[in-house]
């Protein structure tokens, strides 16, 4: 017999899990080079097709504020800058177009007209 059996996953634990997976998960996109963060300048390029067209807010939100918290993974403190993101364009393997800004202080998305 376990120790755990039986015992209900609170919902914290569960959450964390989770948080931990999809952190990890574009850990493994950055490695396989559809994702690129930069954190001297604070830039991330994606592939818009697969990140961001047809996403609805409530994705973008919290995909923005894992690229965050993957962006500051290794700072002890954050620093709450916000960061720009860019799409990759294929056919050059460069930085395409410009998207959104992710702005952590209000957890928002809003684009910077004047880039």
């Amino acid at each position: 017999m376990t120790f755990n059996r039986g015992k209900k996953v609170s919902r914290k634990t569960i959450a964390l899990n989770h948080t931990l997976r999809l952190v990890q998960d574009l850990k493994t996109l950055e490695e396989k080079g559809a994702l690129h963060i930069n954190e001297e300048t604070r830039e991330v390029h994606l592939v818009r097709e697969i990140f961001w067209d047809g996403k609805d807010e409530k994705w973008k939100r919290n995909f923005t504020a894992n690229l965050y918290m993957l962006m500051e993974r290794h700072l002890e403190k954050h620093t709450g800058q916000p960061f720009h993101i860019y799409a990759i364009d294929l056919d050059k393997k460069e930085r395409g177009e410009y998207i959104t800004s992710y702005f952590p202080s209000i957890k928002e998305c809003k684009p910077i007209l004047d880039l």
